[in-house]
C-alpha cells in the first residue's frame, strides 16, 4: 500500500493496487478516523477532480461520519 496524498490533521489517501483507501480524521473532543475504500463513482471523481474532490469528500465524511460507518475498514 502506498501513501498518495496526506493533509495533516485532515486525511490520507492510499492506493493498494487498483483500490483507493481514504482515511479521514473526525471528531472534536474525542478524535477518531473513518477509513473507507472508494467505490467506483468516488474513484472516478477523484481521477477527474483530484485534491479538490478529496477536500470536499473529507468535509462530507467529517460532517456525517455515521453515514460511512458501514463502509469502515
Amino acid at each position: 500500500m502506498q501513501k498518495i496524498i496526506e493533509k495533516e490533521y485532515d486525511y490520507i489517501l492510499y492506493q493498494d493496487k487498483e483500490e483507493y483507501i481514504f482515511s479521514v480524521l473526525c471528531g472534536t473532543i474525542a478524535v477518531f478516523d473513518v477509513t473507507i475504500k472508494f467505490n467506483q463513482e468516488e474513484q472516478e471523481e477523484y481521477q477527474q477532480k483530484g485534491e479538490a474532490f478529496l477536500d470536499y469528500f473529507s468535509s462530507t465524511i467529517r460532517s456525517y461520519p455515521e453515514d460511512f460507518f458501514e463502509r469502515r475498514i
